[in-house]
């Protein structure tokens, strides 16, 4: 695994360029949940069919390390921490985003993982097109996000 201090960087630079309240990540390995800093946070539960989620409501990221490998990771990060943006920028008119009206819209009627071609969503796609720029910008391959 990725250190823990390496993540917190990553994490770091997405808040710093996205200009935006850092959102509360925390991580499960094993049986050990853990934030960004390596304290012990609350057990959370993710849907099967996701590997992380976001609660934006709550500016709070939940990542399972279990079903992740180090590929992967800091595309599913780039990703949740986009959503948390997303939220900032429906709810502070201090923040000029063209989609916000879009996606204010389509958080009241999200469709989860667990929804069929969920990731067609406006909310998705963005988040989706954010991860893969970080992942140009460090010069990795872009994994498949399924979107149609």
């Amino acid at each position: 695994m990725v250190s823990l201090d390496y993540i917190k960087r990553f994490y770091q630079f997405n808040c710093d360029l996205l200009a935006m309240e850092a959102p509360v990540v925390c991580f499960k390995k094993k049986d050990m949940y853990f934030d960004i800093n390596g304290n012990r946070c609350k057990e959370f539960h993710i849907l099967p069919s996701a590997m992380a989620t976001s609660v934006i409501e709550k500016n709070s990221i939940y990542v399972n390390l279990d079903n992740i490998d180090d590929e992967i990771l800091f595309f599913i990060l780039a990703h949740e921490i986009r959503h948390c943006y997303q939220y900032q920028a429906v709810i502070d008119e201090d923040i000029y985003e063209p989609y916000s009206p879009q996606w204010k819209k389509e958080i009241k009627s999200y469709r989860n993982s667990s929804s069929l071609n969920y990731e067609n969503q406006e909310i998705e796609i963005d988040a989706n097109a954010y991860a893969c720029f970080i992942y140009l910008f460090l010069g990795k391959n872009i994994p498949n996000v399924n979107c149609d």
